[in-house]
């Protein structure tokens, strides 16, 4: 435990000091004064040290910290201790800085007694801004003597390592959403019949279907127009493929690229797992880096999650030629290929679109990737300057280069999400639904 002085007995010794020094030059006789004004200020510090010594914290008896934290997810934290002693001191602050997926984030707080009793405390927040592991290797407490005029502050070692996974409560909570979105009388918007592959029933003809599905042999038989309705077939295969690229390590909102595909995965993995679809996870930078076996049915869903939490951010741009060429022969079946990914310009673009042209022949795509909120910014600012417009000329150039690799891909067939990261996920798990009902899959 260490022992400091508080401003207040700093300020309380100067104070004295000058006194003294003035008492001396004045009235040189009452020198004998000094040495009693001076013992009476040691002798305040000496007992408030005592008085804070024996209020001193002897542990840590619960943290208070998350077994697991979420990613983009704030957890409320709020220690508990352990005292030497019955007598508690007015305030225990109490900090500890966490290092690893949360970019150093500081934990700090302040705990409150009244005779003796907690009353209330304050407590910092734990946000993990980043996929992987959190360490937190010590908590540092301080609390002050009754005085008040030293501080004593003291460390207790936790080595607590929390795991930052994937934020799977807000990507259930939207999935279920999603996946019912119930009307107010209780009908399910949300139809998987009439647009799909599977033949499910044969209805009676009705105004505005397609003429296209009428059974003539059944019509005849029972003297109406009678109509085929299909549904939309289930275990389809699915691959989310994820660009693990320096591009994607850039912030969105406080999160990265890539952070805020894999939430938008959770959400679209869990509609496709509850849908009875089997889903494969891909990553790759210059080389494949993750490859998992195909997950079907909700059971495994935590699964799922754990082989996301794999997925780590790379500092080199992406070869997407090798990549999608590897995940091309990794697929035996045809499959829905979703790939989480970004780009710059038409030249680094280029071998992207010809390795997804290739795709395309055996596989349906979907090439998921997100608006830039800095160009939209950029665009829409009101140029006051000639720098404002340079930059407002510069970022529309980019925008026309996206837009132009954009309308490539729609010619080739390759289906597009371009949105921005707060409506990411679900504009994704959109389409996913559009496409699985029209039977594209």
């Amino acid at each position: 435990m260490t022992v400091l002085p508080t401003p207040r007995a700093i300020a309380l010794v100067l104070g004295s000091g000058a006194a003294l020094a003035g008492l001396l030059v004045f009235a040189p006789a009452l020198w004998s004064l000094a040495f009693a004004v001076m013992g009476i200020v040691l002798a305040l510090l000496l007992v408030d040290s005592i008085g804070g010594r024996r209020c001193a914290v002897s542990g840590v008896s619960d943290p208070g910290l998350p077994q697991v934290s979420y990613v983009g997810r704030s957890d409320q934290v709020d220690p508990v201790f352990s005292f030497a002693s019955d007598t508690r001191p007015a305030d225990l602050r109490w900090t500890a800085a966490v290092e690893g997926a949360s970019d150093a984030f500081r934990l700090d707080g302040v705990q409150w007694f009244e005779n003796g009793q907690h009353s209330r405390s304050m407590s910092d927040i734990l946000r993990a801004n980043g996929r992987g592991q959190m360490t937190i290797p010590y908590l540092a407490v301080a609390w002050k003597g009754p005085m008040g005029l030293i501080e004593c502050r003291k460390r207790f070692a936790l080595k607590k390592n929390i795991p930052a996974l994937p934020d799977i409560k807000t990507a259930e909570r939207e999935a279920v959403r999603l996946f019912s979105r119930s009307r107010s009388l209780g009908e399910t918007q949300l139809d998987l019949v009439g647009d799909g592959g599977e033949f499910d029933a044969l209805v009676e003809y009705r105004s505005g279907m397609d003429p296209r599905r009428i059974d003539w042999k059944q019509s005849a038989r029972h003297l109406t127009l009678a109509a085929k309705e299909y549904r939309a077939e289930n275990n389809n295969h699915v691959a989310l493929c994820f660009d693990t690229g320096r591009l994607m390590t850039e912030r969105l909102g406080g999160l990265s690229r890539l952070d805020r595909a894999v939430n938008a995965a959770l959400l679209l993995g869990y509609t496709s797992l509850r849908s009875g679809d089997y889903v494969s996870l891909h990553g790759f930078d210059t080389a494949h880096r993750l490859r998992t076996p195909e997950f079907l049915g909700v059971q495994q869903f935590s699964r799922f999650q754990r082989a996301l939490s794999r997925l780590e951010p790379s500092s080199v741009d992406a070869n997407h030629t090798l990549g999608l060429t590897s995940i091309n022969q990794a697929l035996s079946r045809r499959s829905l290929i979703i790939l989480f990914t970004d780009f710059v310009d038409t030249i680094s673009a280029e071998l992207m679109v010809e390795a997804l042209q290739r795709l395309k022949r055996k596989h349906e795509v979907l090439f998921a990737t997100f608006r830039d909120p800095i160009l939209r910014d950029l665009i829409n600012t009101q140029a006051s300057t000639s720098e404002d417009a340079t930059r407002a000329l510069i970022a529309d150039g980019f925008r026309a280069e996206r837009d132009l690799v954009f309308r490539r891909l729609r010619t080739l067939g390759i289906q597009l999400v371009d949105a921005p990261a707060e409506t990411f996920g679900g504009q994704v798990v959109n389409r996913y639904l559009d496409l699985k009902r029209r039977g594209n899959l």
